[in-house]
């Protein structure tokens, strides 16, 4: 059988396969075997009283005639070919052989193992054929067609689906029964397919505006292995269209060409500004439309999810109204925050107010017009009598609102009382007073929406009126593991505020001693975390902090504005100011950081003989650096109930068989180890291990009995790892045979789970593996 036509790797891969089916005949089981291989023309014969089976194979450079030497007369059949034919002279009956040629043929006719599948992939509108499309034989690999549309296969006999796909053109799967050697055209339609290609209306949905205004409009393509990239791909084109009419956006006229804007993700996004072309009012409808390489266009329509190919129901046109607008007013102000604070003169004190006009504000950008301050005032009066207004900078957007911010504290430089309060203005507007409430604020209106209250003294304030550690008030950890501790403080009138009170400093102490903190000399500045209630709250991550084994103590401490230092303490009703008794430090114990594991063991796909594995291969050599051999993972079972306790991945594993990793301390009882590598069995020890030492140490490859139920194959007196289960069921079968085949069907390479024996290359040494632990039923034995 010669190898030229169709792909021969994937020839050689369906004889390997048949040949493995021929194998489990009774001939090749029971019969006698002899053959001659001493020349370039290697013969061997089966003889048995089901069948006899003759292989022969050119071995040679050149061709040659030879005669195969038949073992009797009468009908025999070419086993790849299904061929018959008649034999009177066993000894002088020739056929000629190329190099390579490889002949099997049998006295009883055998199903065909496989025949020869052409596709021909064509344009359904002009027949004409079309190249370079993708061709899939569902689980045998890829073709791409060449000028003629055509591509070749070696099928299995069966019904199969093929698949025909090109961008531009809509994926089509056919449904066939491959009986005989067989010929399938396929006709594809133009357009984006979903699976390669998407599009989109990205925003807004809808929008009103005046005539010639702004309107940018936005929308997204993907097309897989190119919107990817990190820079524009020139060849694909974008417009934004509209039309007066709700419509299919193939029909309209009106297109405006679109400007790359961003990478979203894997999508290319662009945009054009639709409002300008927009000068006379109505109501129009807009969609997208994109290109690639002079290809088809594609439409894309706007849902209020992510969008897609324009359908008019699910994905549908934007519309926008254009029509002469009134002049939008503010529609809410506030006084954000603080509601109220002490400081000393000429101390910051940033006031913050809000303000909301439908459709305008709350985008990246102030509001165009919108203008803030902030004015204060000895009285508790109407805002709207005040004299003392400082303009207010644009801070953020703040959901839908535009949010200023003006420094009060360095307007004020006299002892006092003063009462503050928000304006707004926007273009020739009125303005607008906003007040303070604990939950949003509003239009002032001295009741619920109020005056905020600043208070301003020769000197800031420095007394502490209240501070705890709140929790956790003990632990145990690994030593350098996480340990987040939370600590409240109140100063009257500051904390509480949606912002970190100024002037207010918090730190964590810890000691070794159960002492009075005032004494430590171990602290950590701690961070603002949130307000809680009237309190600010503060926290610091004390475990990392902690590197060695022990029992600490630990509190908080805070300050006011350069003032004295006081101390945090916990109780199981809330705490308070530390006093050694009622209000305590926290406990925290921290024991040793880790255990070494140091395990040794050896898989069998990359056993090499002598206490050494060769080193996984990948598309570029070496899969890992060093003496790294591949990767594995283990896990700890409760050697009792079976429970997974621990478990840790990819974890060197050395050429020489070692494996070395740390546990956590915690885990000090006996546990029952698995060892999982990613195309062997699972295995695990033969018994539970102790994990009581700082050190544990077990060897797999010593004997047999180092695995529970023996379950490891001697290779030269070493005990190894089972190779072969690639799909990790826990059995070695057909099931792991299946996506070799398919890989290697499809030339596959690199650093997979189905190259067993790890060289990069998916051929008959991974099937051989797996054949032979398959044919001696092996499959994963556990405790648990």
């Amino acid at each position: 059988m010669g190898l030229s036509g169709c792909t021969r790797k994937e020839k050689l891969n369906r004889v390997v396969s048949a040949m493995a089916a021929l194998r489990k005949t009774d001939a090749f089981r029971y019969g006698s075997f002899t053959s001659d291989l001493g020349q370039l023309g290697k013969k061997i014969w089966i003889a048995h009283s089901s069948m006899d089976v003759v292989i022969s194979v050119n071995m040679g450079v050149n061709g040659f005639i030879m005669s195969p030497g038949f073992t009797k007369t009468g009908t025999w059949y070419d086993y790849f070919t299904g061929e018959s034919f008649n034999v009177t002279d066993p000894g002088g009956h020739y056929f000629y052989y190329n190099p390579g040629d490889y002949r099997v043929f049998t006295s009883v006719p055998m199903p065909r193992p496989f025949y020869n599948l052409n596709i021909t992939v064509i344009d359904s509108l002009s027949g004409s054929p079309i190249p370079d499309a993708n061709v899939q034989l569902r689980n045998a690999g890829n073709r791409t067609t060449g000028t003629n549309g055509d591509a070749s296969f070696t099928a299995l006999p069966k019904r199969d689906y093929v698949t025909a796909s090109k961008f531009g053109w809509i994926t089509k799967t056919a449904d066939t029964l491959v009986g005989a050697n067989t010929n399938l055209t396929i006709a594809l339609r133009q357009g984006w397919d979903p699976s390669a290609g998407w599009a989109n209306l990205q925003s807004p949905g809808s929008g009103s505006i005046q005539p010639g205004n702004d309107f940018n409009v936005y929308a997204q393509a993907w097309i897989d292995g190119v919107t990817t990239q990190t820079a524009q791909d020139t060849t694909l084109l974008a417009w934004i269209g509209y039309d007066t009419t709700n419509s299919d956006p193939a029909t309209w006229t009106h297109w405006i060409p679109a400007t790359y804007h961003t990478a979203v993700g894997n999508n290319d996004e662009y945009m054009a500004n639709l409002g300008i072309q927009l000068t006379t009012e109505g109501t129009y409808y807009y969609a997208s439309r994109f290109r690639k390489d002079n290809g088809p266009y594609v439409y894309g329509g706007y849902s209020a999810g992510t969008g897609g190919f324009w359908n008019g129901t699910s994905n549908v046109s934007g519309v926008v109204s254009v029509q002469e607008l009134p002049q939008p007013v503010i529609g809410w102000v506030n006084l954000q925050y603080p509601g109220s604070g002490i400081v000393a003169q000429g101390q910051a004190y940033n006031v913050y107010a809000q303000a909301f006009i439908q459709n305008i504000t709350g985008q990246a950008i102030a509001t165009p017009g919108l203008q803030g301050w902030i004015g204060y005032n000895t009285s508790n009066t109407n805002p709207a009598t005040w004299t003392n207004w400082i303009p207010a900078s644009y801070n953020a957007a703040a959901g839908n609102n535009d949010e200023f911010v003006a420094n009060l504290g360095a307007q004020i430089s006299t002892n006092g009382t003063y009462y503050y309060a928000s304006r707004f203005k926007y273009n020739d507007g009125a303005y607008l007073y906003g007040g303070y409430s604990a939950t949003t604020g509003g239009f002032w209106d001295g009741t619920t929406n109020v005056n905020g209250v600043l208070t301003v003294s020769s000197s800031a304030p420095t007394t502490i009126d209240w501070a705890n550690l709140q929790w956790p008030g003990e632990g145990t950890i690994s030593a350098s593991a996480d340990f987040s501790v939370y600590g409240q403080v109140y100063v009257a009138g500051l904390t509480g505020q949606s912002a970190q009170a100024p002037g207010l400093q918090a730190w964590v102490g810890y000691s070794t001693d159960n002492t009075n903190p005032s004494s430590w000399t171990n602290w950590l500045p701690a961070n603002y975390n949130v307000a809680a209630g009237n309190n600010d709250e503060f926290n610091l991550n004390l475990g990392t902090q902690l590197a060695t084994a022990g029992t600490y103590y630990y509190v908080f401490r805070y300050r006011m504005n350069n003032g004295s230092f006081y101390y945090g303490g916990y109780s199981a009703g809330g705490g308070g100011f530390w006093d050694g008794t009622q209000y305590i430090s926290g406990v925290l114990n921290v024991t040793s950081s880790a255990k070494t594991l140091n395990l040794k063991a050896f898989v069998e796909g990359l056993y090499a003989g002598s206490g050494v594995m060769n080193k996984a291969q990948g598309n570029s050599g070496e899969e890992y650096a060093g003496t790294i051999a591949d990767k594995v993972s283990i896990e700890l079972h409760d050697g009792t109930t079976g429970a997974l306790v621990y478990s840790i991945s990819s974890l060197d594993l050395n050429t020489n068989g070692t494996i070395t990793t740390t546990i956590p301390s915690v885990h000090n009882g006996s546990y029952y180890i698995y060892l999982r590598h990613r195309n062997s069995l699972v295995t695990s020890t033969a018994d539970p291990v102790s994990f009581s030492g700082s050190s544990i140490t077990y060897d797999f490859s010593t004997a047999a009995d180092k695995a529970f139920a023996s379950n490891l194959i001697l290779v030269g007196g070493v005990a190894v790892l089972y190779g072969g289960d690639v799909n990790q069921d826990g059995i070695v079968d057909s099931g792991d045979m299946i996506g070799i085949d398919n890989d290697a069907a499809a030339f596959v390479t690199g650093y997979l789970d189905n190259d067993v024996n790890g060289d990069g290359l998916l051929d008959s040494g991974d099937m051989i593996i797996v054949d032979n632990n398959a044919t001696a039923f092996v499959g994963a034995v556990l405790p648990f």
